[in-house]
């Protein structure tokens, strides 16, 4: 509510920071190559397109747009220094921001995926598999629903369910079938207070 208060500039400016500091890296390596690109037209003459072109081959390792040469057939130094210092920052960040984007494909892969294994219908072993899962009643517990689901996924392995299941059973020393306050702190060593009478 109190945001809503604000004036739309102030309101403007904060979405702008929030959006530059969560795309920091992407604006940083628009920001490497726009700084070859510019040096490829004010130090190279080139064409705003070759020093576009410079500054994403180098960034990206390949290289193929060179600075000029002297008479002598060497770099001047002062291309020499800004392209060693542009390419050893550059770089890093450069890979930086492919990881970022190759990131943001994979997690859409992986929520699709998951998305698809949710939505697929429950098999009749898969059925028969989960009633027996904690306890065999002939029905899916929310429980057992939720471990189907989690091996469906591949989230968790049936090893580490029947691992999880018997520290369970440990714990749950009255054998009821739940875990009271006092059965969780005696599994950790605490002894619970004795309630006064």
């Amino acid at each position: 509510m109190a945001r809503r208060a604000e004036p739309l500039a102030k309101r403007l400016l904060r979405s702008a920071l929030e959006f530059a500091i969560a795309q920091r890296t992407l604006l940083l390596w628009a920001a490497w190559i726009l700084a070859g690109a510019v040096w490829g037209v004010i130090a190279e003459g080139w064409d705003p397109i070759t020093a576009l072109y410079f500054a994403v081959g180098g960034l990206a390792t390949g290289g193929l747009q060179a600075p000029s040469l002297t008479d002598a057939g060497v770099l001047r130094p002062s291309s020499a220094t800004f392209v060693a210092l542009w390419c050893l920052t550059g770089i890093p960040i450069f890979g930086m921001a492919l990881g970022q984007f190759a990131s943001v494909f994979v997690a859409r892969f992986i929520a699709a995926k998951e998305r698809a294994a949710i939505d697929r219908a429950i098999s009749d072993e898969e059925f028969d598999f989960a009633t027996g899962l904690f306890k065999k009643d002939g029905k899916i517990d929310q429980a057992e629903f939720m471990a189907l689901e989690l091996l469906r996924l591949g989230k968790v392995e049936m090893g580490t369910l029947e691992l999880i299941k018997r520290e369970f059973e440990r714990l749950d020393a009255d054998n009821d079938g739940a875990l009271s306050a006092e059965e969780v702190k005696m599994s950790k060593g605490v002894v619970p207070a004795r309630k006064e009478a």
